[in-house]
């Protein structure tokens, strides 16, 4: 189990990095909940998801980013994450956060989960 969490943890950092949403869509179970944010609705496909980074990294260039595994237990990972990136109005923004994602038996994602802070 830890080297399914661990192919998913370098997935993830490859993928923002080098904007591969084919790497992506991989790590992603085809059904799943995907929480972007604290208060808003899961995504619940891989199209969906592959879709929100698109539009979430149309912005970013020289994109740096970090994801390490903390730990895992019964199928839950627990990952650090942090990045910086340069936008397209040229300012610097910075993230640092945690999540946690669930693993199905082939090692793909079916829950994510993240908490975050950011600067600019």
């Amino acid at each position: 189990m830890q080297e399914q969490h661990q192919r998913v943890c370098t997935a993830l950092q490859n993928a923002w990095q080098n904007k591969d949403f084919e790497l992506l869509k991989t790590a992603l179970a085809p059904n799943l909940q995907w929480y972007e944010g604290s208060y808003e609705a899961a995504l619940t496909t891989a199209d969906a998801v592959v879709a929100q980074w698109q539009k979430d990294l149309a912005t970013q260039s020289n994109i740096k980013v970090e994801v390490v595994l903390l730990d895992f237990v019964e199928g839950h990972g627990y990952y650090h994450c942090r990045a910086n990136w340069q936008r397209s109005d040229s300012t610097l923004r910075e993230s640092d956060g945690i999540f946690v994602a669930y693993l199905n038996e082939t090692g793909q994602i079916t829950y994510f989960n993240q908490w975050w802070t950011g600067k600019s």
